[in-house]
């Protein structure tokens, strides 16, 4: 859905550009993740990996279709074959210009019992299979290079 806005459309008024009289916006979800923090513990039992995100709609319409967001492990920041997906959730419905925050402010992802993870990058992908139409679909992903703890 597209909303179009023009003026002199009759062209009544004499001009020296007629044509600059219409402007458009698509009305669409625009579904954007970001990592906001990262952090990996050395247990005997395996690595753990908690990782925050955030899930914001800078869309001009609501997100109305349950969503995915996945985690996943790579080695270089692609989702691809390679890469390790860790953890799903759905998200029914986000509405236009609002973040998805859970209790504890962002949501969030605990991995246990991982390999090594030092050097590998997480990403995490947003509607992934595509089920929100969105005005910008290149805008979808995040990813942060795992570093060792402080």
């Amino acid at each position: 859905l597209v909303v179009v806005v023009k003026v002199d459309v009759e062209d009544q008024v004499s001009e020296s550009d007629e044509t600059n009289n219409q402007a458009s916006q698509p009305i669409a979800a625009d579904l954007v993740v970001s990592i906001t923090k990262v952090k990996r513990k050395v247990k005997d039992a395996g690595n753990q990996l908690v990782v925050k995100i955030e899930v914001c709609n800078n869309g001009s319409a609501p997100a109305q279709s349950p969503f995915d967001v996945a985690m996943f492990l790579s080695d270089d920041g692609s989702v691809n074959a390679a890469a390790t997906p860790l953890q799903t959730f759905s998200l029914d419905t986000l509405a236009a210009g609002k973040c998805q925050q859970t209790i504890k402010k962002e949501r969030r992802f605990k991995v246990i019992g991982l390999p090594e993870t030092l050097g590998q990058v997480v990403v995490v992908a947003v509607d992934s299979d595509n089920q929100v139409s969105e005005s910008d679909e290149s805008n979808n992903q995040a990813s942060q290079a795992i570093e060792e703890a402080p």
